[in-house]
Order: structure tokens, then sequence, then C-alpha cells
């Protein structure tokens, strides 16, 4: 009993964001944020409100049950993945990517270079390797893709 050392005491936002599971979601003991803007996002074209109340519903929901995060974020991996291979088959035919396209790309990135380990998502696939997207065509021309520019 007492009072703990300044060492075993926990900051108010480190006891906020405890319930966080360890997983590539999880940014210094935080949610990745645009994954929570995509979901708030998401949320919003289905039920309409205001963005900062569904981001609020969002921590609250994953707060209830977290392990529903590892389930969203397979969704917005599988979803991040599509919009570079599309992106990629636009640049492949020749298309220009409008840059707010490519910035929303970039801020995604976390989700298709970094993969679940496979105790959190057993159908995990590495995409860090886009070499595949070069095969979409029936070519095998390989293509660097800088979304960066």
């Amino acid at each position: 009993m007492g009072i703990k050392p300044p060492s075993e005491q926990k900051n108010l936002q480190a006891r906020f964001n405890s319930w966080i599971p360890e997983g590539i979601w999880n940014i210094n003991g935080k949610l990745d944020p645009n994954f929570v803007d995509w979901l708030a996002k998401d949320w919003m074209k289905s039920f309409g409100g205001d963005f900062h109340r569904k981001r609020a519903d969002v921590l609250r929901h994953f707060k209830k049950d977290p392990a529903n995060i590892a389930i969203a974020w397979s969704q917005y991996e599988s979803e991040t993945r599509h919009r570079y291979e599309n992106a990629a088959v636009r640049m492949h035919n020749g298309m220009e990517i409008k840059p707010e396209e490519q910035q929303q790309l970039l801020s995604r990135s976390r989700a298709v270079s970094e993969k679940m380990s496979s105790e959190v998502n057993p159908v995990a696939v590495d995409v860090t390797n886009l070499d595949y997207l070069s095969q979409i065509d029936g070519r095998n021309e390989q293509k660097v893709i800088d979304l960066s520019s």
C-alpha cells in the first residue's frame, strides 16, 4: 500500500490505452490513427453522424472487445492492398494517380508493409513483396511503384 515510486506510476495516457493489445495496429501504445480514421469514415458512410463522434465510437467499440481489432485490421489491410493494386494497374496503363490519393496510400502504407503475426491472423499474407503486381496483366515486367512524388 501507499504511494508507488515514480517508476511504477503510469501516466494517465498509458493507463487509458493499456487495453490495446500488442499488434501492428499498436503504435507506441495507441491505435494506428489512420486505421481509426478509416473505420470512423466507414461508419459515417453507413450510419451518418459526426467524424469526431465516430472516432470516439470506434475507440469505445474496441475497448469493449479488443479482439475485434484484429478482425477490423484484416479488412483495413485487405482494402489497402486492393487500393495499391488498383493504383499499380492504373500507373502501368499510363494513368496518373491524383496527389490526394497518393497521400492516402502513403498514410496507409503501414497496413501493407507490416504483416500480422500468424498467432493473431493464421491466414496472413505477406504483401510486403509487391512483385505480383507486375504479373497482373500477364507480363513479367518488374516495375517500381513510386507513390511518393
